[in-house]
C-alpha cells in the first residue's frame, strides 16, 4: 500500500500557476521531502511549465509509471488520469473494480485484478455536468447557461430549473447505466464501484442503488500516482 500522498492540484492549469506564484502554496511547492508527480492530460508544454514551477531538490516526474497492463485497441490514447484512477482503486483493495470519475468528463472504466497485476479493460467517456450545460446553451437558441448542481428536483418549474434537472438527474442515470453495462460485459454482476472526481456528488445517489458496494476516494488519481511511482 502506497503512502498517503500530499495533493496539490487543480482543474485549471492557469489557476495552479497563479497559486504557486502566491505566498499561500510556496511551502508546499518548495518542500523537498517528496518527489513531485504530475498527471497531465493537457498539452506537453503545459506539463513542462508546471514541472519548472515545481523544480527543486526533489525530482519532477510527469506521468509516472502506472504498473498496469492495458488491453485496449490504442493504449497510447488512454488518458493518464484514467489509468492512475484505476491504479488507485487497486491500492484500496486488489480486486476487480468499476472506476467512475466525474469532472470535466464522466468516465467509467473497468480494471481486472489477475492476482499479480491490474489490467485496464477500457470503458466509456461522456460529458460532465459543466460540459452538458455549455452544450445545451450553445446548441439551443433560447436555452440559458446554468450552473449545474447535484440533488435537484426532477420537475423544474422554469427553464433554468428544467435544465438543472436534466443535467443532474440525467448524469446520474447515465453513470448508473454505464456501470451496469460495463459490469455485465466484464462478467462481474456485482462489481464494486470506486467513485472519484470533483463533481462526484452528481452521481453518488444513483450509483449507491447498484448491486455492487460503492466506495469513494477524493484523491484517487493522486493515490494511483504515488503507488505507481513507489511512494
Amino acid at each position: 500500500m502506497a503512502a498517503e500522498p500530499r495533493v496539490l492540484f487543480t482543474g485549471r492549469f492557469e489557476a495552479l500557476i497563479v497559486a504557486l506564484s502566491s505566498g499561500d502554496l510556496q511551502p508546499v511547492a518548495k518542500a523537498v521531502d517528496q518527489p513531485r508527480l504530475i498527471c497531465s492530460v493537457r498539452e506537453a508544454e503545459a506539463a513542462a511549465e508546471l514541472g519548472r514551477c515545481l523544480m527543486g531538490a526533489s525530482p519532477v516526474v510527469v506521468d509516472p509509471p502506472h504498473g498496469l497492463s492495458i488491453e485496449v485497441d490504442e493504449p497510447e490514447s488512454v488518458g493518464s488520469d484514467r489509468l492512475f484512477a484505476v491504479r488507485g482503486a487497486l491500492e484500496h483493495r486488489p480486486q476487480n473494480w468499476i472506476v467512475v470519475q466525474v469532472g470535466t468528463a464522466l468516465t467509467v472504466d473497468a480494471v481486472r485484478w489477475t492476482g499479480e497485476q491490474g489490467v485496464f479493460l477500457g470503458g466509456a467517456i461522456a460529458p460532465g455536468p459543466r460540459l452538458l450545460s455549455e452544450a445545451l446553451n450553445a446548441g439551443g437558441a433560447r436555452l440559458p447557461l446554468v450552473d449545474p448542481q447535484p440533488n435537484v428536483p426532477a420537475t423544474g418549474g422554469n427553464t433554468e430549473r428544467a435544465l438543472a434537472a436534466g443535467i443532474a438527474i440525467g448524469l446520474g442515470g447515465a453513470a448508473q447505466a454505464l456501470v451496469r453495462e460495463i459490469a455485465r460485459e466484464a462478467g462481474w454482476p456485482a462489481a464494486p464501484v470506486m467513485l472519484t472526481g470533483g463533481a462526484r456528488g452528481f452521481v453518488r445517489a444513483a450509483l449507491g442503488e447498484g448491486p455492487g458496494a460503492l466506495h469513494e476516494e477524493e484523491h484517487l488519481v493522486a493515490r494511483g500516482m504515488a503507488a505507481g511511482y513507489g511512494a
